[in-house]
This record gives C-alpha cells, structure tokens and sequence, in this order.
C-alpha cells in the first residue's frame, strides 16, 4: 500500500477536540500565495493513541499555537448541503513540532505519535 508523507506548517485554528478513546482532531490552517493569488488550506489532522490527551493539549496543542505535522494525507470527496462536489484534506498525524505563539520565534522538540519507532529504538 502506497502511502502519501506530507509535512505542513500552520496555526492551530479551532480549540481541539479530544473524543476520550485516545483520539484526538485538530484543525491545522495554513496560509500560501503564487504571485498575485493567496489562501488558506485547511487541515483535518486526526490523532490516534494518545490517552493522556488533556496534559498533552495543556502542554503541546492550543489555538492559534503554530505547528509543524507531519503524516499521510488522505483526500475525501463529499457533497456540500447545495449538492457541489468537493474535496476536503486530512492528514493522520505521525509528528507534531509546536513552533511557538504566531509572531515568535523558537520551536519545542517533536512529540511523535505513540507506537512510533523513533531512531533511538534502532540498535545499530
């Protein structure tokens, strides 16, 4: 199975939502511009395993946090409440760096998503 790694730098954009399971969402926005043009791509990251998910909130995910993600991207058509076909983003996270409040600088170290194998698990 084929599996599309994205990376995304964004804000927090809404208050995330923890399901209580070890589940999680967040909604990530993130700005671009191509010459004369700009928007905004909204992200629906979904979380999976993290069961102390208030301090994990508390201490790493707020609105308006700035973000990086990184997981695989899922792409969902779907049909608005006017029948228009559309198409909405996901990304089930694997990584998250907070970046800092918008406007400053600095960074935090990653948290990954549990079960992950991280390069220090690796012997040789």
């Amino acid at each position: 199975m084929d599996i599309t790694l994205i990376t995304v730098k964004g804000r927090v954009a809404k208050e995330p939502k923890g399901f209580g399971n070890g589940h999680a969402a967040i909604t990530v926005a993130s700005n671009w511009k191509r010459g004369d043009r700009e928007g905004t791509n909204w992200l629906n990251v979904v979380c999976f395993g993290y069961d102390n998910w208030p301090e994990w909130k508390r201490n790493f995910v707020q609105k308006g946090q700035d973000v990086l993600i990184t997981g695989a991207l899922r792409v969902e058509d779907y049909e608005n409440k006017d029948g228009e076909k559309r198409q909405s983003l996901s990304v089930t996270l694997d990584q998250i760096i907070p970046a800092g409040k918008r406007g400053q600088g600095g960074g935090a170290d990653g948290v990954e998503a549990p079960g992950r194998i991280s390069d220090q698990d690796i012997p040789f």
